[in-house]
């Protein structure tokens, strides 16, 4: 090892060879022009010098890309941080995209009516407690109507009580509005909208769009008319609440919404057309039905009509 250390440095104490002059005087031998630069001697170095002068000159590059990156990384985590800061704080607050609600459908009957009850900007009313349990022995004695409206959601309807459903009957929440004592009519018309109305005069018709959890009243002055109402929706919203005298003396009072219950319109009259030979009663409604038709009397022809 020694020894080539020795042979090394000795080439290393080498002169380099005066190539210029040699090539000088090689070109004055055959009479021609002597060049106008001069070359410069070329230092002998080891085969991985040239790669090893590349990656030095390289570092300094690379090292002012990893400093840039990393400079521009901290500025994305203090406008992040920053970001989050403020939001959380309330000093910048979002505003959340909600979709435009659908516009009710308007009633097709002619003529304006004064709008009955007081206005709410929203459906929502009192919040019911909505705890389930499972059915009791007589529950459901006194049933007044009943609806399931999907294959896991279903109401039912007592003379004191308002039930629902969401798990086909294993478990009921009564989601009876508060202070409704009894109630005269229910509209079940889908797995979170219900009518309910009390009878006499005022009435009182409550509705809730949330499965029961709230509900919004409207009293109506309906007259001397104790019937009813009876309840015809044409969607969620757009319906019609009628009152009626069961003897037929008096006309018959007809209240239409288009905001889901929170306003009343009307009323409007409904009368009762006369039948020759009939006694002019209206018969029990059937679903969000009245009709009357006519009876048979001696010396008198039948009329085989009836009205809805």
């Amino acid at each position: 090892m020694d020894d080539l250390r020795q042979r090394f440095a000795t080439l290393d104490r080498v002169p380099a060879p005066d190539l210029w002059n040699e090539i000088e005087r090689r070109l004055e031998g055959f009479g021609s022009t002597t060049p106008a630069g001069r070359l410069v001697a070329v230092q002998p170095e080891w085969r991985g010098a040239r790669g090893e002068r590349s990656r030095r000159s390289s570092t300094p590059f690379r090292s002012r890309r990893q400093i840039a990156l990393l400079v521009a990384a901290a500025l994305i985590a203090t406008l992040l941080v920053g970001g989050a800061f403020l939001v959380g704080s309330g000093l910048v607050r979002l505003t959340s995209v909600v979709p435009p609600s659908p516009e009710a459908p308007h009633a097709t009957s002619p003529g304006p009516s004064p709008v009955v009850g007081s206005p709410s900007p929203v459906i929502a009313a009192t919040a019911t407690p909505l705890n389930a349990f499972p059915a009791r022995p007589g529950m459901f004695d006194q049933l007044r109507d009943w609806r399931p409206v999907s294959d896991t959601v279903g109401w039912v309807a007592t003379s004191s009580a308002v039930y629902r459903t969401t798990d086909r009957g294993v478990t009921w929440s009564d989601v009876r509005p508060q202070g409704s004592a009894t109630m005269s009519a229910t509209a079940f018309l889908d797995a979170d909208t219900t009518y309910v109305a009390s009878g006499g005069s005022p009435a009182t018709i409550e509705a809730t769009h949330d499965g029961g959890a709230s509900w919004v009243p409207v009293n109506l002055e309906v007259g001397a008319t104790s019937g009813g109402p009876v309840f015809s929706f044409q969607t969620p919203l757009h319906g019609f609440a009628t009152f009626f005298d069961p003897d037929g003396a008096n006309q018959r009072a007809v209240y239409g919404t288009v905001d889901g219950g929170v306003t009343w319109s009307g009323p409007k009259d409904g009368s009762v057309p006369t039948i020759a030979g009939g006694g002019e009663k209206l018969s029990d409604p059937l679903g969000g039905f009245l009709w009357q038709r006519a009876g048979k009397f001696d010396n008198q022809p039948f009329d085989n009509r009836f009205f809805l």
